[in-house]
């Protein structure tokens, strides 16, 4: 941002356009400040985050880490620039963090990116920026620290107390990137990634309150009883690694397919209801594999998760 916001300063006059001129004048000279009002809301979507995280469960650009889709429009992520799985993940940090304990023989430590160096920014003025480019595909790429640093947290491993970014203070002359200053707990020894997963779950429904139980949240999918996505998951969770005809979806509701009122469409919107239901409580939005011919539950969330 600050780069940017000095990039139109050096060609407002070249432009001809009155509106794009004003736009860049406010952007250039307006300092903004974010301020999150609705910080459950925020929460409750970060810890669906961090579960599909630690349970690898993040796809698309997302496995590029939190910002990868900001900066990219391509569609097709190459394997070897993708993160490394959750377990490597702590692996990597956990041995960096007790190493830094062995050292200081103290719970109360500053732990920082284990592959990032300090940068000196002495030499910059006012609100410049150093622009370097990043090397892909290297091994330290594949490393989130953030993201690890968050699930230790829901681990119970260590309790981060404050953070920082950049440099430590007004006159520090180095961008540290992301600092942590954190408690190890009494407990953090016995919180490996075999007690984690002592805690996992697959999705269940009850077909009585018409909850479904997933990703650590109870999701009530229809308000209404028998109405078309309360019978869609009765039929779903009969069989929920079977691959459902939207014939046999509705055979399975006691409908036959020679009547006339039988809209052919019926299973796919009570998909797309259940689907928009869970995103809602989850990140998740693809639940339901949904076609025009058949629906299925996805197979990649029916294998365990951790539980945060």
């Amino acid at each position: 941002f600050r780069h940017n916001r000095k990039t139109p300063l050096t060609n407002i006059s070249q432009t001809k356009d009155s509106q794009t001129q004003l736009a860049k004048l406010i952007f250039a000279n307006t300092d903004f400040i974010l301020f999150v009002t609705k910080t459950k809301i925020l929460e409750k979507y970060l810890q669906s985050y961090l579960s599909l995280y630690a349970s690898d469960h993040l796809d698309g650009k997302s496995k590029n880490g939190l910002t990868g889709s900001f900066f990219s429009e391509d569609l097709i992520i190459p394997f070897n620039s993708q993160f490394f799985g959750y377990k490597k993940q702590r692996e990597i940090l956990v041995k960096y963090i007790e190493n830094k304990y062995e050292q200081f023989q103290r719970v109360d430590l500053e732990i920082g990116h284990p592959f990032f160096e300090p940068e000196y920014i002495g030499d910059l003025k006012g609100d410049e920026v150093r622009i370097t480019a990043s090397k892909k595909d290297d091994v330290t790429d594949l490393f989130l620290f953030v993201h690890t640093m968050l699930v230790l947290e829901n681990e119970n491993y260590l309790k981060i107390e404050d953070f920082s970014f950049g440099p430590k203070g007004l006159f520090d002359m180095y961008d540290r990137g992301f600092l942590f200053r954190v408690r190890l707990t009494n407990t953090r020894k016995s919180n490996d990634i075999s007690k984690v997963k002592t805690y996992s779950k697959v999705p269940t429904f009850n077909e009585t309150t018409r909850v479904l139980s997933f990703m650590g949240e109870d999701i009530l999918m229809a308000k209404k009883e028998e109405s078309d996505p309360h019978k869609l998951m009765k039929t779903l969770f009969k069989d929920t690694s079977k691959v459902w005809a939207n014939d046999e979806i509705l055979e399975d509701w006691g409908y036959f397919l020679s009547e006339e009122d039988v809209t052919k469409n019926k299973a796919y919107q009570a998909g797309k209801a259940v689907n928009r239901t869970i995103a809602q409580e989850t990140k998740v939005k693809d639940f339901l594999n949904i076609t025009t011919k058949a629906i299925s539950i996805n197979s990649k969330y029916l294998k365990p998760y951790k539980s945060l």
